[in-house]
């Protein structure tokens, strides 16, 4: 997942964005959820 992070946050124009800026930016495991059903933020 740390591979995943960093591909994320390196990605252009990203740098651009506060969360890249302050590293606040997390990958979530999928199957965390339980299913397509949930929701993911508001």
């Amino acid at each position: 997942m740390k591979l995943m992070k960093k591909a994320i946050m390196s990605r252009p124009a990203w740098d651009n964005i506060e969360a890249v800026k302050e590293n606040r930016v997390w990958v979530l495991y999928n199957d965390i959820l339980g299913g397509p059903a949930h929701f993911v933020g508001i």
